[in-house]
């Protein structure tokens, strides 16, 4: 029986995960799938070995307390290397392991496939070193990356496509996504996504809810604000934020359900992050806020080799939505950038703009191959049956 361990580290991570373990099953059922991710891989059909998803963090600093179990979580996975002697290990993302277990794997003769490449293109270029020396086929889904890779000397790199092209697929029309959230069409609504992890939280949402109480204030019509709030965040921290910026413009709090607050809002207020891609795929406007402790950006900042921090405007190549960093990031500056494209028509240009960057995520042969898990699940099939020999039923 063919034998595969996938390592997946936080809550995107383990969204890809699952689906690229059901494509894998339903390629060849006999497959049996170890992982580190999270329930959603559990459910697909993986046996979860450690879960890492819940203890993921923003910064440098921020993840210190964390070690302690990643560092356990790690020696384990080496010891499954040792003594299960998988076919194959697929590493998604999730670098500061997924590298160093790279490593390990390709010491011990297991081969590696990363799925969703590490930014190293936006930082820490080194890295590219190391996936060099122990990486023996990439699988990356933004279409630059093949050529940042091959103008380094990795040379077995294949742009697969992205997956949330085919996430997205079902999340309804913006008219249906109202009708489900109780809003009129003729409504005006602004989403606020803060981000899913505490402190990412704690840092944006009470930006986002004073530049909130300054639009309501200056817009001149009714609007209604959408606050996604992911699952993993307590309700409490909504209302005690709120009240500490004291600045609740009566923001509606939607649990679980991110994507239709996405379809349905005119203009998005959001933490930097995958989230920024989501949205660009289902075509709302957005502004993009990132900010994380004074000493995480300060060595941050240096590492940078892009001159744009929202993955949109990295992938279109231009600051197609603007962006509000660090200090600039100001409630009064991010509601007189939001006030500007509601009253000012630019909206229409903005969704245009968000349509070609979009379209660049699709893989350009993509005809007749399915969706992008599934075909990536024919490249790892064919890599270990090359690699390893014919899969065993």
């Amino acid at each position: 029986m063919a034998k595969l361990l996938i390592v997946a580290g936080e809550s995107s991570g383990d969204l890809h995960g699952a689906a690229l373990t059901q494509a894998l099953l339903a390629h060849n059922p006999a497959l049996r799938i170890s992982a580190v991710g999270g329930p959603l891989m559990q459910q697909a059909g993986a046996e979860l070995l450690a879960d890492l998803t819940g203890h993921a963090v923003v910064g440098l600093f921020e993840g210190f307390r964390n070690l302690s179990r990643i560092y356990s979580t790690f020696r384990r996975m080496v010891r499954h290397l040792r003594t299960e002697r998988p076919d194959a290990v697929v590493l998604i993302d999730f670098p500061e392991f997924n590298l160093r277990l790279a490593r390990k794997a390709s010491k011990l003769g297991v081969p590696v496939v990363y799925y969703i490449s590490p930014q190293v293109w936006a930082w820490r270029q080194w890295r590219t070193k190391a996936v060099e020396r122990y990486v023996d086929k990439m699988l990356v889904i933004f279409p630059f990356e093949k050529e940042f890779y091959r103008r380094r000397g990795v040379g077995n790199v294949e742009f697969v496509g992205h997956p949330l092209l085919d996430t997205l697929n079902d999340v309804p029309d913006r008219a249906s996504a109202r009708a489900d959230l109780g809003l009129k069409e003729d409504e005006t609504v602004i989403g606020l996504l803060p981000g899913s992890r505490k402190k990412e939280f704690e840092s944006i949402f009470p930006l986002l809810a004073r530049a909130a109480r300054i639009i309501k204030g200056g817009l001149g019509r009714p609007v209604t604000f959408l606050c996604a709030k992911a699952p993993s965040l307590a309700d409490s921290l909504t209302g005690r934020h709120l009240a500490v910026a004291e600045a609740d413009p009566g923001i509606r709090l939607v649990s679980d359900n991110t994507y239709r607050v996405m379809r349905s809002s005119d203009l998005l207020l959001t933490a930097s992050g995958t989230a920024t891609v989501e949205a660009m795929v289902l075509g709302t406007p957005m502004i993009v806020v990132y900010r994380v402790s004074s000493l995480t950006y300060l060595l941050f900042i240096r590492l940078m080799k892009v001159s744009r921090y929202a993955m949109v405007n990295i992938i279109a190549n231009e600051e197609i939505v603007p962006e509000f960093i660090q200090r600039q990031a100001t409630p009064e500056g991010i509601a007189r950038e939001a006030l500007s494209m509601l009253q000012g028509g630019r909206l229409q240009q903005v969704r245009a703009n968000l349509a070609r960057a979009a379209a660049l995520l699709k893989r350009p042969d993509a005809s007749g191959l399915g969706t992008v898990p599934e075909s990536v699940a024919a490249e790892i099939q064919e890599f270990i049956d090359k690699a390893n020999g014919p899969a065993r039923a």
